[in-house]
Order: structure tokens, then C-alpha cells, then sequence
């Protein structure tokens, strides 16, 4: 089991803009088109899909490296601030267009599990021994850091655990609700726009 390290934008429209995907998702109908049989198997229990895409210029071998079951970590300014779970990682230029408007970002990977943290670059330095100032690239964490992680926390559930802002009533959720509610609505609005909603 790994862990990725996803960088985001250091300003905060950009980083609203960017975690939009996340934290509203898009309804299944959205990217069902796009999506090869096998996938809509494991992804059509799911009403609401979260998504991610990293630049296939730069980062598609460390993104190929990612397994289902995996773990990722959001970063934006100085620490990490959402934690998910890899369902399915999948290439698909025209998915990426569709989300995004560019087909840039077509290494892909849909997530689950989506919780908010507040892990300090800092720590991930101290776990596996780096020097960042900030995060720039998307990389895999190496053996030495998820070797600390198992030793000091004991396993990566645990470790994000330690860091969850909200471990009950987590209020990342009504986020979402509110988030995933608007972005619906919208949607059927403009596919279906003389339908009552």
C-alpha cells in the first residue's frame, strides 16, 4: 500500500478552482460515457464520483505506480489538508477535457474515503527524511517515510487518524452535501432545463 503526495495551487481561488472535483465530485451519469465496462462495474455504486488528474507530461510514471486501495494526500501551502482513498485510476484524455476543459490532465484517479487534515509538510520531511519547502511535484512516498508511518503510528489508517480534524461529526461532509446538491442541480438544469428540479 502506498501514499501519494499531490500538489495543489498556492493561491486560494486557484486551490477552491482545483479541489472542486473533489470535494463536489461529479454525478456517475457525468462519466459513465467514458468509462470502459469493467469500471462502471466498481464505479456505479457511487451516485457521486471524486476525481483528481495529474499532468500526463510529468507525472504519469509516478501515477502509474498507483493501485486501488492506495492512499493520497492534498497538499496546499505549507500542509496537507485532505486525505482519500484510490477506488480506480484510469487515462482518458476526453474525461479530462470534460472536467477540466484540457485533456492536460488526463492521468486520472477516482477516490474515496475523503477526509480533512491538517498534517504539516513538516512531518512528512521528518517521516521520510525530505527537505521540501513546499511541494511541487506529485510523487509516491518512498519506503523509508511509509516504513516511519508504520513504525511510529502503526499503519497509514492510523497515522491519518492522528491528523483528522473532525473524527466524528465531520463537518467535511455537510460541505459536500451543500457542494454536491448545487452542482446536481445545476447539471440537470442544463441537460434537462424544462424539467422541474
Amino acid at each position: 500500500m502506498n501514499i501519494f503526495l499531490a500538489p495543489n495551487g498556492t493561491s486560494i481561488e486557484y486551490t477552491r478552482k482545483n479541489f472542486e472535483t473533489i470535494l463536489c465530485g461529479r454525478p456517475y451519469d457525468f462519466v459513465e460515457p467514458f468509462l470502459k465496462p469493467e469500471e462502471k462495474e466498481i464505479l456505479s455504486k457511487y451516485e457521486t464520483l471524486k476525481v483528481w488528474g495529474v499532468k500526463t507530461s510529468w507525472y504519469e510514471p509516478s501515477w502509474a505506480k498507483m493501485r486501488p486501495g492506495d492512499y493520497v494526500l492534498f497538499y496546499e501551502r505549507k500542509h496537507f489538508c485532505y486525505s482519500a482513498k484510490i477506488i480506480i485510476p484510469k487515462h482518458n484524455e476526453e474525461l479530462a477535457k470534460r472536467l477540466w476543459h484540457t485533456g492536460e490532465y488526463s492521468c486520472l484517479f477516482f477516490v474515496d474515503s475523503l477526509k480533512e487534515i491538517n498534517i504539516p509538510l513538516e512531518v512528512i520531511n521528518k517521516l521520510a527524511g525530505y527537505e521540501l519547502k513546499k511541494l511541487e511535484q506529485f510523487i509516491p512516498l518512498h519506503k523509508r517515510g511509509l516504513a516511519a508511518i508504520e513504525e511510529e503510528y502503526g499503519g497509514i489508517e492510523k497515522f491519518i487518524d492522528k491528523y483528522s480534524i473532525f473524527k466524528q461529526a465531520n463537518h467535511i461532509e455537510i460541505k459536500q452535501k451543500v457542494a454536491q446538491n448545487l452542482f446536481v442541480r445545476m447539471y440537470h438544469f442544463l441537460v434537462h432545463p424544462f424539467r422541474k428540479i
